[in-house]
């Protein structure tokens, strides 16, 4: 299943490296230098239940049409909301 993680922090990184091991084709939503080093080194993550790196697509916005959305997981601050990258659910993404 696809799904695209909106804010790649602490909380929505984990989530979705967590799914990218279990298979799933993963898109985080990033800004800045975090964008930067997910895209170039991948996501590392370090937890009491081991340390382990995922590749994974990144970028400020999916392509929508070229990378149908099969999920979406919004995981930014709430006191951020004028950095989400969506307003609104797009149109192809599924109910």
């Amino acid at each position: 299943m696809k799904f695209v993680i909106v804010g790649a922090g602490g909380v929505g990184g984990y989530y979705g490296a967590m799914l990218a091991r279990g298979g799933h084709e993963i898109f985080f939503i990033a800004r800045g230098e975090h964008l930067k080093k997910i895209a170039g080194a991948g996501l590392e993550i370090k937890s009491v239940g081991g340390d382990f790196r995922i590749k994974a697509m990144a970028g400020e916005t999916p392509a929508l049409s070229a990378w149908p959305i099969m999920r979406l997981y919004a995981s930014n601050r709430t006191t951020q909301p004028q950095h989400s990258t969506f307003t609104k659910a797009p149109s192809d993404v599924a109910p």
